[in-house]
Protein backbone atom coordinates (compact mmCIF):
# COMPACT_ATOMS: atom_id res chain seq x y z
CA UNK A 1 0.00 0.00 0.00
CA UNK A 2 1.46 3.51 -0.90
CA UNK A 3 0.62 6.54 0.61
CA UNK A 4 2.12 9.88 -0.66
CA UNK A 5 2.49 12.97 1.29
CA UNK A 6 3.32 16.17 -1.05
CA UNK A 7 3.65 20.10 -0.39
CA UNK A 8 4.92 22.61 -2.71
CA UNK A 9 7.51 25.23 -2.06
CA UNK A 10 8.48 27.90 -4.31
CA UNK A 11 11.60 29.43 -3.43
CA UNK A 12 10.21 33.50 -3.83
CA UNK A 13 7.42 32.27 -0.80
CA UNK A 14 7.70 34.88 1.69
CA UNK A 15 9.30 32.90 4.77
CA UNK A 16 11.32 33.62 7.53
CA UNK A 17 14.82 32.64 8.05
CA UNK A 18 17.30 32.68 10.63
CA UNK A 19 21.11 31.68 9.72
CA UNK A 20 21.25 31.42 6.05
CA UNK A 21 18.60 31.94 2.93
CA UNK A 22 16.59 29.16 1.07
CA UNK A 23 18.18 27.68 -1.64
CA UNK A 24 17.64 30.10 -4.70
CA UNK A 25 16.21 28.17 -7.29
CA UNK A 26 12.59 26.62 -7.38
CA UNK A 27 12.16 23.70 -5.62
CA UNK A 28 9.33 20.94 -5.24
CA UNK A 29 9.36 18.80 -2.03
CA UNK A 30 7.36 15.46 -1.85
CA UNK A 31 7.06 12.42 0.14
CA UNK A 32 6.07 8.49 -0.82
CA UNK A 33 5.32 5.75 1.98
CA UNK A 34 5.53 2.33 1.26
CA UNK A 35 4.67 -0.71 3.54
CA UNK A 36 4.41 -4.72 3.56
CA UNK A 37 2.91 -7.45 5.61
CA UNK A 38 5.86 -9.71 6.95
CA UNK A 39 5.90 -13.32 8.10
CA UNK A 40 8.04 -12.85 11.12
CA UNK A 41 10.42 -15.62 11.05
CA UNK A 42 12.31 -14.50 14.70
CA UNK A 43 12.00 -12.89 17.74
CA UNK A 44 14.34 -11.71 20.62
CA UNK A 45 12.31 -12.11 24.65
CA UNK A 46 13.30 -10.25 27.92
CA UNK A 47 13.30 -11.19 31.39
CA UNK A 48 14.90 -10.45 34.56
CA UNK A 49 15.85 -12.38 37.37
CA UNK A 50 14.85 -10.81 41.13
CA UNK A 51 16.18 -12.31 44.37
CA UNK A 52 15.79 -11.43 48.14
CA UNK A 53 16.67 -12.44 51.43
CA UNK A 54 18.43 -11.05 54.37
CA UNK A 55 21.11 -12.41 53.70
CA UNK A 56 23.25 -11.28 50.96
CA UNK A 57 24.95 -14.93 50.52
CA UNK A 58 21.85 -16.56 50.26
CA UNK A 59 19.68 -13.87 47.55
CA UNK A 60 22.79 -14.42 45.43
CA UNK A 61 22.66 -18.27 45.89
CA UNK A 62 19.01 -18.13 44.56
CA UNK A 63 20.29 -15.98 41.74
CA UNK A 64 22.24 -18.45 40.56
CA UNK A 65 20.22 -21.33 41.09
CA UNK A 66 17.52 -19.39 39.05
CA UNK A 67 19.81 -18.47 36.31
CA UNK A 68 20.90 -22.36 35.80
CA UNK A 69 17.28 -22.93 35.39
CA UNK A 70 16.46 -20.58 32.67
CA UNK A 71 19.88 -21.87 30.89
CA UNK A 72 18.59 -25.21 30.94
CA UNK A 73 15.71 -24.12 29.05
CA UNK A 74 17.61 -22.72 26.42
CA UNK A 75 19.77 -25.73 26.24
CA UNK A 76 17.16 -28.33 26.32
CA UNK A 77 15.93 -26.29 22.93
CA UNK A 78 19.61 -25.56 21.38
CA UNK A 79 19.57 -22.23 21.74
CA UNK A 80 23.38 -21.19 21.28
CA UNK A 81 25.12 -19.22 23.73
CA UNK A 82 26.07 -16.42 21.23
CA UNK A 83 22.32 -15.62 21.45
CA UNK A 84 21.91 -15.21 25.51
CA UNK A 85 22.59 -11.66 26.54
CA UNK A 86 23.25 -11.22 30.09
CA UNK A 87 23.43 -8.13 32.02
CA UNK A 88 25.51 -6.97 34.63
CA UNK A 89 24.36 -7.88 38.44
CA UNK A 90 22.74 -5.25 40.98
CA UNK A 91 22.65 -5.20 44.33
CA UNK A 92 20.33 -3.24 46.55
CA UNK A 93 19.52 -2.81 50.28
CA UNK A 94 16.58 -2.87 51.29
CA UNK A 95 15.41 -0.86 54.38
CA UNK A 96 12.77 -1.03 56.53
CA UNK A 97 10.08 2.15 56.67
CA UNK A 98 8.46 4.58 59.06
CA UNK A 99 5.12 5.54 58.58
CA UNK A 100 6.43 8.76 57.28
CA UNK A 101 8.87 6.32 54.57
CA UNK A 102 12.02 7.36 56.59
CA UNK A 103 14.55 4.78 55.99
CA UNK A 104 15.28 2.25 59.34
CA UNK A 105 17.71 -0.19 59.47
CA UNK A 106 18.59 -2.93 56.44
CA UNK A 107 15.87 -5.58 56.50
CA UNK A 108 17.73 -7.02 53.17
CA UNK A 109 19.65 -7.38 50.30
CA UNK A 110 17.58 -7.49 46.24
CA UNK A 111 19.89 -8.68 43.71
CA UNK A 112 18.75 -8.27 40.12
CA UNK A 113 19.76 -9.23 36.55
CA UNK A 114 18.71 -8.70 33.27
CA UNK A 115 18.67 -11.63 30.27
CA UNK A 116 17.96 -10.98 26.49
CA UNK A 117 17.61 -14.03 24.24
CA UNK A 118 17.20 -14.06 20.15
CA UNK A 119 15.69 -17.19 19.11
CA UNK A 120 16.37 -17.64 15.04
CA UNK A 121 12.87 -20.27 15.22
CA UNK A 122 9.78 -19.32 15.95
CA UNK A 123 8.82 -22.91 16.08
CA UNK A 124 10.51 -22.74 19.08
CA UNK A 125 9.28 -19.49 20.93
CA UNK A 126 5.89 -20.96 22.89
CA UNK A 127 7.56 -24.11 24.60
CA UNK A 128 10.48 -21.82 25.78
CA UNK A 129 8.12 -18.65 26.96
CA UNK A 130 5.81 -20.95 29.15
CA UNK A 131 8.98 -23.00 30.57
CA UNK A 132 10.75 -19.35 31.73
CA UNK A 133 6.81 -18.71 32.63
CA UNK A 134 7.21 -21.74 35.30
CA UNK A 135 10.74 -20.48 36.80
CA UNK A 136 10.16 -19.09 40.25
CA UNK A 137 12.01 -15.19 41.00
CA UNK A 138 11.91 -14.73 36.91
CA UNK A 139 9.73 -12.16 35.71
CA UNK A 140 9.17 -12.19 31.68
CA UNK A 141 8.91 -8.49 30.46
CA UNK A 142 8.27 -8.40 26.41
CA UNK A 143 8.88 -9.94 23.04
CA UNK A 144 9.67 -8.74 20.00
CA UNK A 145 9.08 -10.05 16.42
CA UNK A 146 10.85 -9.59 13.51
CA UNK A 147 12.05 -11.14 9.77
CA UNK A 148 15.13 -11.96 8.65
CA UNK A 149 14.47 -10.74 5.40
CA UNK A 150 14.19 -6.79 6.62
CA UNK A 151 17.16 -5.75 5.30
CA UNK A 152 15.87 -7.23 1.92
CA UNK A 153 12.40 -5.79 2.06
CA UNK A 154 13.05 -2.33 3.25
CA UNK A 155 15.18 -1.38 0.30
CA UNK A 156 12.27 -2.99 -2.09
CA UNK A 157 10.17 -0.35 0.19
CA UNK A 158 12.76 2.37 -0.40
CA UNK A 159 12.94 1.63 -4.13
CA UNK A 160 8.94 1.85 -4.12
CA UNK A 161 8.65 5.20 -1.82
CA UNK A 162 11.43 7.02 -4.50
CA UNK A 163 9.56 5.96 -7.23
CA UNK A 164 6.08 7.06 -6.11
CA UNK A 165 7.64 10.43 -4.62
CA UNK A 166 8.77 10.70 -8.21
CA UNK A 167 5.77 9.80 -10.00
CA UNK A 168 3.73 12.47 -7.75
CA UNK A 169 6.36 15.45 -8.40
CA UNK A 170 6.09 14.72 -12.20
CA UNK A 171 2.58 15.23 -11.96
CA UNK A 172 2.74 18.29 -10.08
CA UNK A 173 4.73 20.18 -12.25
CA UNK A 174 2.86 19.31 -15.43
CA UNK A 175 -0.21 20.54 -13.25
CA UNK A 176 1.62 23.94 -12.81
CA UNK A 177 3.74 24.23 -16.11
CA UNK A 178 7.33 23.09 -14.57
CA UNK A 179 9.41 20.52 -15.10
CA UNK A 180 11.34 18.50 -12.95
CA UNK A 181 14.94 19.02 -13.08
CA UNK A 182 17.18 17.28 -10.99
CA UNK A 183 17.18 16.10 -7.66
CA UNK A 184 18.05 18.49 -4.98
CA UNK A 185 17.98 15.98 -2.00
CA UNK A 186 16.70 13.02 0.24
CA UNK A 187 16.49 10.89 2.95
CA UNK A 188 14.81 7.86 4.14
CA UNK A 189 14.94 8.07 7.72
CA UNK A 190 14.61 11.94 8.98
CA UNK A 191 11.72 14.79 7.69
CA UNK A 192 12.10 17.70 5.49
CA UNK A 193 12.33 19.65 9.12
CA UNK A 194 16.07 18.28 8.97
CA UNK A 195 16.65 19.86 5.08
CA UNK A 196 15.46 23.17 5.79
CA UNK A 197 17.33 23.61 9.09
CA UNK A 198 20.39 23.78 6.81
CA UNK A 199 19.22 26.73 5.25
CA UNK A 200 17.99 28.34 8.37
CA UNK A 201 13.97 28.06 7.79
CA UNK A 202 12.32 28.71 11.12
CA UNK A 203 10.94 25.87 12.63
CA UNK A 204 7.24 27.70 12.91
CA UNK A 205 7.19 28.87 8.96
CA UNK A 206 7.73 25.27 8.88
CA UNK A 207 5.09 24.20 10.80
CA UNK A 208 2.88 26.22 8.76
CA UNK A 209 3.63 24.65 5.85
CA UNK A 210 3.75 21.34 7.63
CA UNK A 211 -0.36 22.07 7.44
CA UNK A 212 -0.18 21.69 3.69
CA UNK A 213 0.14 17.93 3.85
CA UNK A 214 -1.50 14.73 5.27
CA UNK A 215 0.65 13.22 7.25
CA UNK A 216 0.74 9.92 9.06
CA UNK A 217 3.01 8.61 11.48
CA UNK A 218 5.11 5.14 11.03
CA UNK A 219 3.04 1.89 11.92
CA UNK A 220 4.44 0.19 14.86
CA UNK A 221 4.47 -3.06 16.02
CA UNK A 222 2.50 -4.50 19.04
CA UNK A 223 4.76 -6.89 21.03
CA UNK A 224 2.71 -9.24 22.76
CA UNK A 225 3.28 -12.69 24.07
CA UNK A 226 1.80 -14.42 20.65
CA UNK A 227 3.09 -14.63 17.48
CA UNK A 228 1.62 -12.85 14.63
CA UNK A 229 0.87 -13.63 11.76
CA UNK A 230 2.35 -10.87 9.95
CA UNK A 231 4.18 -7.58 11.02
CA UNK A 232 4.14 -4.37 9.21
CA UNK A 233 7.65 -2.96 7.22
CA UNK A 234 7.33 0.72 6.30
CA UNK A 235 9.63 3.34 4.71
CA UNK A 236 9.06 6.77 3.45
CA UNK A 237 11.24 8.53 1.15
CA UNK A 238 11.45 12.97 1.23
CA UNK A 239 13.08 13.79 -1.94
CA UNK A 240 13.64 17.86 -2.81
CA UNK A 241 13.16 18.23 -6.91
CA UNK A 242 15.00 21.44 -8.40
CA UNK A 243 11.98 22.72 -11.09
CA UNK A 244 12.89 25.21 -14.21
CA UNK A 245 9.80 27.31 -14.46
Amino acid sequence: MLRLLTALLICCFPVAVQASSLPSFPFVTVSGESERGVMPDEAVITFQIVTFHEKSENASAQLNRTTRQALEVFADHNIPDRAITSYEISKNEVRERDSSYNQLGIIGYQFRRNFQVEIADLDKYSAIVLALLDIDYLTFQQSSFDSSQRQEVELELIAEAAAAAKQKAEQMAQGLGVTIDSVFAFNDTGSFEEFFATFGLNRAVYADMQQMRTSAPPPSVDQELFIPESIRIYKRVNVIYKVQP
